[in-house]
């Protein structure tokens, strides 16, 4: 049985709540709706940019419980919530950053606006993500632990199946944000209309897609390491 295949069993047989699972919808959709209205011209933009951070911060919260949930970790087993950030805080930074940066650095800040350079920072930033996958394979597990295994170990351990792990993020990551992207494209700035608001819902439901998708992988290849961890002492 293949990693993502292992994801996608323990996907539908992991004991979330579907209370969670709609939480996390609904923090997904009300985002990028947010978003939407606050591109808009009328006084409510910075209230709406206000709202949009509350809502990011519950869908960290959503990952959070779901990842939690899909490791069926104990609740006695805590998880660390700085260890956690400051992981998911440097992978963004690689698989976000480095791609922005060597764009504005060479073509500057105004090619970040140009239609032409958006799919290109989409697989960019699917093939970094991929690449770092380990990293966030260790972000999941100060999530489910916190006394785990260093990020040496972890790396190490992700080696025996690092290209099962690899190519399904690329795939999901550039399939999944790149046909959300393709429904953003058909939304014009600052309209507010049935389907613009029908293209953003399509959209953040790709995004909610991607995030479980990911997160079962992530999860079942934290359990493969941790594993191997176990049986090495």
């Amino acid at each position: 049985m293949t990693l993502y295949s292992e994801a996608v069993d323990r996907l539908l047989s992991a004991r979330v709540a579907p209370k969670l699972w709609l939480a996390a919808l609904a923090a997904y959709i009300a985002s990028d709706i947010a978003l939407l209205f606050s591109e808009t011209e009328d006084g409510s933009r910075l209230a709406l940019l206000i709202l949009s951070l509350a809502l990011f911060v519950a869908i960290m919260i959503a990952q959070w419980r779901v990842t939690r949930s899909m490791s069926g970790a104990p609740d006695s087993q805590r998880g660390s919530l700085g260890g956690w950030i400051s992981w998911s805080i440097l992978s963004c930074l690689i698989y976000f950053g480095i791609p922005i940066a060597i764009v504005v650095g060479i073509w500057g800040v105004d090619a970040l606006d140009q239609l032409s350079a958006t799919p290109l920072l989409l697989i960019t930033f699917a093939i970094m993500a991929s690449l770092v996958s380990p990293m966030l394979v260790h972000t999941t597990g100060q999530v489910i632990g916190a006394n785990g295994i260093s990020f040496g170990k972890t790396l190490d351990g992700c080696r025996p199946f690092y290209l099962q792990l690899v190519l399904p993020y690329a795939l999901v990551l550039a399939g999944l944000w790149g046909a959300a992207d393709v429904l953003v494209s058909f939304v014009e700035p600052g309209i507010i209309n049935a389907q613009s608001i029908l293209l953003t819902i399509g959209s953040a439901l790709l995004h909610f897609i991607a995030f479980i998708l990911l997160t079962a992988l992530t999860t079942v290849a934290w359990s493969k390491v941790s594993q191997q961890q176990h049986e090495a002492i």
